[in-house]
């Protein structure tokens, strides 16, 4: 039973873990009526089986309004450091919880905040109050002031605006700027790299990326917690 117990222990911290450390390649482009200024949206595509768009909505998935290149399958995403760059295809990627290397502020690795990782979540969804999906100047307004926003929240300059006011309002005043938790609200990073042994002399710039977590992983976790209670009260573990 003391085995049972340790496989179920086991499987807890693979959830909880979630896509850290995975790796691979992918392409990414801006799109026209996606974008305005040095930022986002940008749109990543050509990732095969080492990424997922399905923690993204209709609005922000599978974008390919010219078909090209072909973006589909791919996803709209952000940057996090203001003063990094992209490069050319391919990009090389290994997923973390935090940027690495690179930004205005902030140590090494340095986590990105409870504020962004809610933006992002609920742009991700398509359901970002006041955020025009509609492709064209709506949204090329909509997400140069995001990007400001993310970019304040992680102490790259940007500007406090509407979307700010809303992480302020959904995450709680004074935690805006705290550290995230691993993969709250499904968020993570994409740390990219010019080069596929991810060599810190080809940093280039990070990405935000969101898998559908939605409480799954918490549920779970509490399943085996409750699973290990019931092998305990029935073999005394």
């Amino acid at each position: 039973m003391k085995m049972m117990a340790a496989a179920i222990a086991l499987s807890a911290t693979s959830a909880w873990a979630g896509p850290i450390g995975d790796t691979g390649q992918f392409n990414q482009t801006r799109l026209a009526g996606y974008y305005s200024g040095n930022g986002g949206e940008f749109t990543v595509y050509g990732f095969g089986s080492s990424l997922s768009n399905a923690g993204y909505g209709a609005q922000t998935r599978d974008q390919d309004p010219a078909g090209d290149p072909v973006t589909a399958p791919g996803f709209q995403t952000f940057c996090i450091e203001f003063n990094e760059f992209t490069g050319g295809d391919p990009t090389y990627f290994k997923v973390n919880s935090a940027a690495v290397e690179g930004g205005v502020s902030g140590g090494n690795p340095d986590p990105i905040s409870k504020g962004t990782a809610w933006l992002y979540s609920q742009f991700a969804a398509g359901t970002l109050a006041g955020y025009d999906y509609t492709v064209g100047g709506a949204r090329e307004a909509a997400a140069l002031a995001l990007q400001h926003a993310i970019w304040y929240l992680e102490g790259e300059g940007g500007a406090a605006n509407a979307f700010y006011d809303a992480a302020v309002a959904a995450v709680g005043a004074g935690n805006e700027f705290a550290d995230a938790e691993v993969g709250e609200y499904g968020v993570y990073v994409l740390n990219t790299y010019a080069t596929a042994d991810h060599d810190i002399a080809g940093k280039r710039q990070d990405f935000l990326y969101r898998v559908p977590d939605g409480g799954t992983t918490v549920a779970l976790f509490g399943a085996v917690l409750a699973g290990l209670g019931a092998l305990k009260r029935t073999y005394r573990i």
